[in-house]
């Protein structure tokens, strides 16, 4: 029952490294063989069979490049959505607001009560920062001027905001800074802000791309979500006692007394 029979290979057709020609057993070119068993063909010596080649190519079909995050896309869609805007601080606020949407963060916006005096908008706005004891550095900025006197270097009057992403300042310290707003003598009001919404009320903010972007931003926003470590874990209860938990209870000193009346009885 052997396989080969005078050295051909009976389930072949051909002895190794030869090949049916279609009436003859040919022998293989030089530098090729066939395999006993394999396919009438020869291929590269020691590559195996052909069939084998075709495996090996599935094997270095490079794989498909991973889809853009949708992270990603939304912050490019960001860029075009606000490349229109012309004013800094504007485009500033814009930046911060489509960053929060991306990220699912809260913004929160501290308006001041009353105008402030300064010689620009740049300067009303360093005023604001000091006043508040923030980072300028932080947020973002927006003073609108409402009146001005006519007159070179006399101070003009600006409505002034200051928007934060909870990424950067949280409750707490927007507390503070209205805090120390009031103890300069500033009165100022505090509200949430929906990114969406205020990015369509900001001039040059292309609406036609703001429409995607806040698809893509919510899409953005669960994936940062999903992707958030878990909260940190309880601690665990203290395992060093209190000199209170080693003295027995009332009930305990009760039972201790009772115990040693019975003895008494008993023994005496």
């Amino acid at each position: 029952h052997g396989r080969r029979r005078s050295g051909v290979d009976l389930f072949g057709g051909a002895p190794r490294g030869l090949y049916h020609d279609g009436s003859n057993c040919v022998k293989c070119p030089a530098g090729t063989t066939r395999q006993p068993g394999a396919a009438n063909k020869c291929t590269p010596s020691g590559s195996g069979n052909v069939d084998n080649d075709k495996d090996n190519d599935k094997d270095n079909i490079p794989a498909p490049a991973p889809a853009e995050s949708n992270k990603r896309q939304a912050e490019e869609r960001a860029k075009k959505m606000n490349a229109g805007i012309t004013d800094p601080m504007q485009k500033k606020k814009a930046d911060l607001l489509a960053a929060a949407a991306i990220g699912g963060n809260k913004v929160k916006k501290l308006k001041f009560a009353q105008p402030v005096q300064a010689a620009s908008p740049d300067d009303a706005c360093a005023q604001a920062y000091d006043k508040a004891g923030v980072r300028s550095s932080l947020g973002a900025c927006v003073a609108t001027q409402t009146s001005s006197s006519g007159r070179r270097l006399v101070a003009s009057q600006y409505d002034v905001e200051l928007l934060f992403s909870s990424a950067e300042v949280d409750d707490a310290a927007l507390t503070e800074a209205v805090n120390s707003l009031k103890a300069n003598g500033l009165e100022s009001t505090t509200s949430s802000v929906d990114p969406i919404e205020e990015l369509k009320i900001i001039p040059g903010v292309d609406v036609t791309e703001l429409a995607t972007f806040e698809t893509e931003a919510k899409a953005a926003a669960q994936e940062a979500a999903a992707q958030s470590p878990p909260p940190a874990p309880s601690p665990p209860p203290p395992l060093i006692l209190d000199e209170d938990d080693h003295a027995p209870g009332r009930a305990g000193a009760l039972l201790v007394t009772a115990f040693a009346t019975l003895a008494c009885v008993l023994f005496v």
